[in-house]
């Protein structure tokens, strides 16, 4: 007995089949812990005695289980892991709507506010809050920093459940006044992060603060440094239709979020009809707090989740072509054993932990593959994906690599472990072992090709997708010069209150960045493009009666004389802002949106508009300037309406800075001549245009880079496993070929014989690549902009990348095998 038929028979002896007299299945004797134990040390010899197979397999599998993980891991953090709340799922928003004006997330006026916590009885409570911005600083000294403020009602903290890690929270039963909860980030770098909590100057008051909200603690996706409770309580006529409100609801115990929104329609019917001018046209959406928080991030993450399972299905695809291929070679071994007496089920036993051991050791490493993976997609990540602070690597992800570890293990597998175990033991000892070897196998090993390559070509063709996108995305004029300019948001304290004061401010402000060397022009906005800021008021033209519901909207921004010029806005017709604009003299002007949907062809200048924003006297249009793109690049421009800053200033503006040098380098003057006017204002946002340009693609940006590295992964597999099954095919056929040729066979014969097999399974899964990418564009098009989900041109490029390229890999091992020496081939056959 050589080595081999000894090593087989220990196998027959310790683990292949049964105990003599007893039958090989019978009961739960299958899966017991005994024989699971004896095969999993068998599979552990016979991996061993295969280390390339080994190494090849595991580490395929290795990096398409971590990527697969670490986009888990962000998945779960942003979509799937409840809220850090109690009892989340009972928490939802509700938006004010006007489906006339197409306006689905609006915010709540304070009026509605507390008729819908007086009349409904779906919530066990209703809470609201609104943003703001505050100067910090703190007895411990260092220069004030601008904090992001949230001013809560009563009943804000208490409807999310949510209490302070170290003191104690603001009282629920009214308005508190000179105290603050702070968060965990400021407590640390303003306060020592001690327990003696002690004194925050927020614009120049100061106010006690006396809790600190836990570390992690966001809401909506937002880090707020400051909170503080107000009532919102506001007289209801003059103020109910002044919407500044988001408001959260704690579903009552037993009421289902179809049940609320019934009776918030009821509802919201009532106050149209007590109140039609403010809430005529108006109704509420009920959204879970959830879907809300997730928000824009939720389409882009499944999509790249699809993403990982395709390539974990590509993996899979070619650790089974290895399986298949090693198989062949291993039918000696299980033709024996079942000679000796194991039946199918043994044998298919056996290649199942075979395949299970090497997706748990993949899985393994895949843990360290996902760490790293994990790390860099938190760093590629667009700001503001809510809950991703730090790699996600807990129990939670942990289970997933397990699962998808024993999963791909089964995928590899089973195909492999059906087909070697289908064969009986006699055909196959009694057929030649080449001959054999070549039997059934093709068409496996094609099919196999034919879904790596349909797959490859669907995430190629996302990236492809994606790339068109953002080509087109940066091509998109956005109505600004974003090249040379710098914003900074500047909010004044209480101290400023006084419009005139404010006013005189900014206006300081931008004269003196206007003195700055290589500074052309300065101004000042309530609203910066791209910013995420916004804001809209009703209007009529030239004193049409409508009631306020039937009123247009357009958004309005208050600016600056200067700040056309500072952002590089054109100017289409007439004029702009000037320094002799006082409010008193009543003018406005509009971009082309504007006349599009109202004035039509008529001639804007000259036309009076009444805009609900303070005593609603005529404003004059003097000029009309270039589109906009406020909200994003990839949202069409809105209507608009600029009217002077020093009309009702605000306190919370953005300034705007041209220079003919590195605008970067302003950054610090700007700094020094704002603590110049006051040293407890700070400012913030410091940033270019450009920056702000980047950071409204930042979604798509991370898309692609995330799509991009998959399609590439799959590529370099697909080539792998085209060449490896062309090698091996051509290995298989040595005799044949040394035969052909020893009859007067060419080379370039021999080399397309071997060549079309893998030729024509790589156009197969083209075709069948294009067919599967025409879903993916349909998932994939809320993500898209410019370019069609079934692009041609895309499609076509991609399939024309990869056709080329998996043609090429299998064109290579053909070649070498057509030049096998006839004669060395028969001997060694």
């Amino acid at each position: 007995m050589n080595a081999v038929d000894a090593h087989l028979f220990e196998a027959r002896r310790g683990n292949g089949g049964d105990p003599p007299g007893e039958p090989e299945h019978r009961g739960s004797r299958w899966l017991s812990l005994a024989w699971l134990g004896q095969d999993v040390r068998l599979a552990v010899r016979t991996l061993l005695r295969s280390p390339g197979f080994s190494a090849s397999a595991t580490s395929i599998l290795a990096l398409a289980i971590g990527g697969a993980t670490a986009l888990f891991g962000v998945a779960d953090a942003v979509l799937l892991r409840p809220l850090p709340y109690a009892q989340p799922e009972r928490l939802v928003v509700l938006w004010d709507t006007v489906p006339r004006l197409g306006l689905n997330s609006n915010l709540v006026s304070p009026a509605d506010f507390e008729d819908w916590g007086i009349e409904s009885r779906s919530f066990e409570s209703l809470g609201a809050y609104t943003e703001a911005f505050a100067n910090v600083a703190s007895d411990r000294g260092g220069p004030a920093e601008r904090a992001a403020w949230l001013i809560a009602s009563p009943s804000f903290f208490a409807t999310l459940g949510v209490g302070p890690a170290l003191g104690r929270g603001l009282s629920p039963d009214q308005g508190t006044t000179g105290e603050v909860v702070v968060s965990h980030r400021l407590w640390r770098s303003r306060l020592g992060g001690g327990r003696d909590l002690g004194v925050l100057a927020l614009d120049g008051v100061r106010y006690t603060v006396v809790g600190v909200l836990p570390a992690q603690f966001t809401f909506y996706g937002k880090e707020f440094d400051i909170f503080t409770v107000a009532p919102h309580r506001v007289d209801a006529s003059s103020w109910r239709g002044r919407r500044y409100l988001t408001v959260v609801g704690r579903l009552a115990p037993g009421v289902t979020r179809g049940a609320a929104q019934a009776e918030m329609d009821a509802l919201s019917a009532r106050l149209a009809e007590r109140y039609p001018e403010a809430n005529a046209g108006h109704g509420v959406r009920i959204s879970p707090l959830q879907e809300e928080t997730s928000g824009r991030f939720r389409s882009p993450l499944l999509v790249l989740l699809g993403a990982t399972g395709l390539v974990l299905a590509i993996a899979c695809s070619n650790v089974a072509l290895l399986q298949l291929a090693r198989g062949e070679d291993r039918r000696r071994e299980l033709a024996i054993r079942t000679a000796l007496g194991a039946s199918r089920w043994v044998l298919i036993r056996q290649l199942i932990v075979e395949s299970l051991l090497l997706g748990l050791v993949a899985g393994a490493l895949g843990v360290g593959v996902a760490m790293l993976g994990g790390a860099w997609i938190v760093t590629v990540a667009p700001a503001g994906v809510p809950r991703l602070e730090r790699p996600p690597l807990d129990l939670r992800v942990l289970a997933f690599a397990l699962a998808a570890s024993a999963g791909t293990g089964l995928a590899c597998g089973g195909l492999p472990a059906l087909r070697a175990a289908r064969d009986g033991a006699a055909a196959t000892l009694r057929l030649g072992g080449q001959a054999a070897a070549g039997l059934g196998r093709g068409r496996a090993r094609r099919a196999l090709v034919v879904g790596e390559t349909a797959l490859s070509l669907v995430l190629l063709a996302g990236a492809g997708l994606m790339v068109r996108t953002l080509v087109n995305l940066l091509a998109v004029d956005p109505g600004f010069t974003a090249e040379g300019a710098l914003a900074m948001d500047v909010s004044l304290p209480d101290a400023y209150r006084e419009p005139a004061r404010a006013a005189a401010f900014f206006e300081e402000l931008a004269a003196r960045a206007r003195s700055l060397p290589g500074v052309t022009a300065a101004g000042v906005t309530t609203h910066l493009p791209l910013s995420g800021e916004t804001g809209s008021r009703p209007f009529v033209v030239d004193g049409d009666v409508r009631l306020g519901s039937e009123k247009p909207l357009a958004e309005l921004r208050k600016v600056s004389e200067d700040y056309f010029d500072a952002m590089g806005v054109a100017l289409r017709r007439g004029r702009v802002l000037t320094a002799r604009d006082r409010p008193e003299a009543g003018v406005v002007v509009v971009n082309e949106a504007f006349v599009r949907r109202f004035l039509g062809e008529q001639d804007p200048i000259g036309r009076r508009l009444f805009i609900e924003d303070g005593p609603e006297r005529p404003r004059e249009i003097v000029g009309v300037v270039a589109d906009v793109r406020h909200s994003a690049l990839t949202r069409r421009p809105q209507p608009e309406m600029y009217i002077s800053h020093l009309d009702r200033p605000w306190r919370h503006m953005t300034l705007v800075v041209r220079s003919t040098g590195d605008v970067a380098l302003l950054s610090a003057p700007l700094r020094r001549e704002l603590a110049a006017l006051d040293a407890g204002v700070a400012g913030a946002n410091v940033r270019t245009l450009s920056e702000y340009v980047l950071a409204s693609l930042a979604t798509e940006r991370f898309s692609l880079l995330l799509l991009g590295a998959f399609g590439l992964s799959a590529l370099l597999l697909v080539l792998i496993g085209v060449h490896g099954v062309t090698a091996y095919a051509a290995s298989r056929r040595t005799v044949e070929l040394a035969i052909r040729a020893a009859i007067g066979a060419r080379r370039r014969d021999l080399f397309w014989l071997l060549a079309a097999d893998g030729v024509r399974s790589v156009l197969l899964g083209l075709v069948a690549g294009l067919a599967a990418t025409l879903a993916l564009g349909r998932a994939m098009r809320h993500l898209l902009y410019g370019v069609a989900p079934a692009d041609a041109t895309t499609l076509g490029l991609s399939a024309l990348l990869l056709g080329a390229l998996a043609v090429v890999s299998c064109l290579g091992p053909a070649w070498r095998a057509a030049g096998t020496d006839p004669l060395r081939a028969l001997r060694a056959g």
